[in-house]
């Protein structure tokens, strides 16, 4: 993937063709095409049929941990160990976390470490916004675990005047409120039609809002142009949460997120932001925080259609104008800012991936791949609080996850939530489902 990029930018630096390197481009796009595929064909070698996974996990263990009183017994630990929500004039300094996680001289479990136990050094004094904190995901397709294991995270860290809207066809949120997945969380959720303002209070935080792209993404001023038929599907969300973010306040969310701790102090903070794809110094917007009136935003609506057939070409990302590869370019463009945070903030074992082992330092839980989240052996009792404890979501980049896909760690924390959602255990911050505290 990277010799893909490298051909790349001998064509694109600054992502911008002039005439004469178009040609050269098209005059050479097959022999690209074969480098780019052949690197493609290398790396699945490498990184999936040569990958070692461990066996599977025994299932009477497994069903051990799946019930209530597991969780119950374990949780009894905690207390006393309660994490503690951030004040409410208190918000990240973006800068002290950048230099404490930098990863050219700092490795992940040091920078995880940092953010765990200093967080009076990072955090200073800011204004928090009045009424609720609004996050948004956007789900595209057939009801599966996924969307449903987001939310209950949500539900497990988050506050109580937390908001999140859960962006969907008509069709798919018929399909959700009758779905399996969705039932432990049901009692929270209000459906939200005809571009109605959810309300407050009522114990409802999770909002099924009805999306037409018509009427949110075509209808918003400077998305006219773009057709949803014209979008693979990723590309299509690429579009929506900037679309979104244009109309509504709030922080968005891949689907594919596994929330850790309060992001209050994130949401709070006086600045547009998102992280780091991995360390190729641009942006990854599977969490992405833009106000409405935001500079940043306003660039890269102008921005986008300007780039939309000049940057990389169609094959390599399905002409997506909102590729995160484009977005700094666009903010650059338009005079704009958006702060970039540390990959191990959000997503802390991707480096893995990217063969940048050295980088990571001791850490819990000890995968040996990326990918072992889904079907590493837990062989111990699982600390589920040290959870890559100090970084404030793992993002899994599993896209859709079936319940029969459902495995190791996975399973554990949906097993956890549900104990939680069941008034039966408490969350991290000692807090049971009714919003009283454990004692």
């Amino acid at each position: 993937m990277l010799l893909a990029g490298d051909v790349l930018g001998v064509f694109s630096t600054q992502n911008v063709f002039s005439g004469a390197l178009y040609k050269e481009y098209r005059r050479h796009r097959h022999s690209i095409r074969c480098i780019s595929f052949l690197a493609v064909a290398v790396y699945l070698i490498v990184n999936i049929l040569g990958r070692e996974e461990p066996e599977e996990l025994d299932m009477d263990i497994h069903g051990r941990w799946n019930n209530d009183v597991y969780w119950m017994n374990n949780s009894a630990e905690w207390y006393g160990n309660f994490l503690q929500r951030p004040k409410r004039d208190r918000v990240v300094d973006f800068d002290k976390v950048t230099l404490a996680c930098d990863r050219n001289t700092v490795n992940t479990s040091s920078c995880l470490r940092y953010l765990d136990t200093r967080r009076r050094d990072y955090e200073t004094f800011g204004n928090w916004k009045e009424g609720p904190e609004i996050y948004h995901i956007y789900v595209d397709r057939a009801c599966d675990e996924s969307p449903s294991l987001m939310i209950k995270s949500f539900l497990f860290t988050q506050p109580i005047h937390a908001q999140l809207w859960v962006w969907m066809k008509p069709t798919l949120i018929e399909e959700a409120l009758c779905s399996p997945s969705s039932q432990k969380y049901l009692p929270h959720v209000e459906v939200v039609l005809d571009g109605a303002i959810p309300s407050e209070g009522q114990n409802k935080r999770i909002f099924f809002r009805e999306f037409d792209w018509g009427k949110m993404v075509m209808s918003v001023p400077g998305f006219e142009i773009y057709k949803p038929q014209d979008y693979t599907v990723v590309a299509q969300s690429d579009i929506v949460r900037f679309a979104l973010l244009s109309q509504y306040e709030g922080l968005y969310l891949d689907m594919d997120n596994l929330l850790l701790r309060d992001m209050s102090d994130l949401y709070h903070a006086p600045h547009d932001w998102a992280y780091e794809w991995s360390y190729h110094g641009c942006l990854n917007t599977a969490v992405l925080r833009m106000r409405t009136d935001s500079m940043a935003g306003k660039s890269i609506t102008k921005e986008a259609p300007k780039w939309r057939y000049w940057s990389h070409p169609k094959w390599f990302h399905g002409d997506n104008p909102f590729h995160p590869y484009e977005i700094l370019q666009y903010v650059a463009e338009g005079k704009g800012e958006i702060k970039m945070l540390p990959s191990v903030v959000f997503d802390p074992l991707w480096l893995k991936t990217e063969k940048i082992k050295s980088h990571m330092g001791e850490l819990y839980p000890n995968f040996p791949s990326f990918w072992s989240l889904h079907k590493w052996i837990v062989v111990e009792e699982p600390r589920m609080m040290d959870f890559f404890r100090g970084a404030w979501s793992y993002h899994w980049h599993g896209g859709g996850l079936k319940g029969s896909e459902m495995r190791g760690w996975l399973k554990l924390w949906d097993s956890l939530f549900d104990c939680h959602l069941n008034g039966n255990c408490p969350n991290f911050y000692g807090e049971m489902m009714s919003g009283t505290q454990k004692k």
